[in-house]
């Protein structure tokens, strides 16, 4: 029977609850052991205090594309027992792999940390007009979390999904800490970079594929989406930048370098992700 749930919600933790009664031991043949319980006395709830969950962000890379140009508008929502908080629907656009670099406090109710509510991360791409689009998520814990340090907790890349296994894509750079006080510190999330020159050499395509299937491949070129490289803060005069379509067909000659300079952190964990996407030249000018 399908799921009559299915479209009639937005969000999908709204879904509702379940209440079951679970028996662990020994069940005998002839002697019924299990208790029908008191579900009228309404138990006791744990103590749960007031904390802050830091959501410290720092980019993402390789989502999946959601717009017609091959790219998509990125924002994050972070969900934690009915809290929620997120980015700019407009901070991030036109790029794959978006970098913030921002904590994002959430508050929170838990006793201990081990028995926080499981945090659902969302990656969502903006629309101007319609809903906004899913392009993945991920269920993590505060088990991890780190309590009441000055210092932004180390980040780990988490693979991406659409909620269930085996349909992942796309990563995200998160960590989280928690306070149980008011004195938060203000997190700079900044990676130490050095000033470097990129150079990028495009010799050629091969074996391509017709971008409709009744129409050969004509003239292809490459466009390089330069948003993945830019810091935050940080302006690069050029925001996108593409090969001119020269020779025809599926394995076409380029031979193209093109250059610029821009800041590369130090650490290997934050080296950001480029976007080469590979478009046809149509008739008048389509691609």
């Amino acid at each position: 029977m399908p799921d009559k749930a299915l479209g009639k919600i937005t969000n999908d933790w709204e879904g509702g609850y379940i209440r079951l009664r679970l028996f662990v031991g020994q069940y005998g043949e002839y002697e019924d052991t299990l208790e029908p319980g008191n579900w009228s006395h309404q138990p006791s709830p744990p103590p749960r205090d007031a904390k802050t969950l830091m959501c410290n962000l720092f980019q993402a890379k390789n989502l999946p594309s959601a717009d017609s140009n091959a790219l998509a508008d990125p924002f994050v929502i972070f969900y934690c027992g009915g809290e929620e908080i997120q980015t700019r629907k407009d901070e991030k656009l036109e790029t794959l792999n978006p970098m913030w670099y921002r904590s994002l406090p959430l508050s929170v109710r838990c006793g201990d940390v081990s028995d926080a509510p499981p945090v659902i991360v969302y990656v969502m791409d903006y629309d101007e007009i319609g809903d906004n689009d899913l392009i993945g998520m991920c269920v993590l814990t505060c088990d991890n979390a780190s309590m009441n340090d000055p210092t932004p907790m180390k980040p780990e890349w988490i693979d991406l999904s659409m909620g269930k296994k085996g349909c992942e894509l796309g990563q995200i750079l998160i960590s989280f800490n928690m306070f149980t006080t008011s004195n938060i510190p203000r997190y700079d999330l900044m990676p130490e970079v050095v000033d470097t020159s990129v150079e990028i050499n495009v010799l050629g395509l091969r074996d391509l594929k017709p971008a409709l299937g009744w129409v050969p491949v004509t003239k292809p070129f490459v466009k390089f989406d330069l948003n993945s490289l830019q810091m935050p803060g940080e302006e690069i005069k050029i925001r996108n930048v593409q090969t001119q379509p020269k020779e025809p067909g599926a394995n076409p000659n380029i031979n193209t370098i093109i250059k610029l300079n821009i800041k590369m952190p130090v650490d290997p964990l934050f080296c950001p992700a480029l976007t080469a996407s590979v478009y046809d030249h149509l008739f008048m000018g389509l691609s």
